[in-house]
């Protein structure tokens, strides 16, 4: 299915699942227009991952939004929402475990060889963020009695090296994210392309 296409159904999926009732029909003008599409056609693991990326959505806003937040000389705000972000991260991989369970995982089978590599490359991309975030929150945690983080000249300076192995840790778990949401784009797009 061209690209087009994919996009088209998609926009349409998901503006059925947001504003049609269950069961009520929707025609879409991608190839074999005249098709009509459904909530119960959906597979159940496309609207997880569906889900999903709008989770990820989220936790790259709040990513993003944290680092100006910390460039606006806000570090408690930083702190904040990457700590909010982190648990979005934390609730999605529970929700993929009951995934796991309850639905089973992909028929790779079906997908072409590129799409796999898509596939791979943000799983890798995701495996970035989640081991740089978890680093970037520790030294983070430590940089909490700090002035860097206090703002109180009376505390002690930070340590610049803990300083920038956090710097380090965040930007590659932020870049990591980033390039994980634009990957999973591309694997949800694929994936509503194979709906029949």
């Amino acid at each position: 299915m061209p690209i087009r296409a994919a996009v088209l159904r998609t926009f349409c999926v998901l503006s059925a699942l947001c504003s049609v009732p269950r069961g009520l029909g929707m025609r879409w003008g991608g190839q074999g227009s005249g098709q009509e599409l459904t909530t119960e056609s959906v597979d159940p693991k496309v609207l997880f991952w569906t889900g999903a990326f709008i989770n990820m959505s989220v936790v790259v806003g709040l990513a993003i939004y944290g680092i100006r937040q910390l460039r606006d000389g806000f570090p408690s705000r930083h702190r904040s929402l990457m700590i909010t972000a982190s648990l979005l991260v934390v609730g999605f991989m529970l929700a993929y475990a009951l995934k796991l369970v309850f639905l089973g995982r992909e028929d790779l089978s079906v997908w072409s060889q590129a799409a796999v590599w898509t596939l791979r490359f943000h799983e890798t991309c995701v495996l970035t963020m989640v081991v740089g975030g978890a680093l970037a929150l520790r030294w983070g945690s430590q940089l909490c009695t700090t002035r860097s983080f206090t703002l109180n000249s009376d505390d002690p300076e930070a340590d610049p090296a803990l300083v920038n192995r956090h710097r380090r840790a965040g930007r590659t778990a932020v870049i990591g994210a980033v390039l994980g949401l634009l990957s999973s784009g591309f694997v949800l797009m694929g994936m509503y392309a194979r709906l029949s």
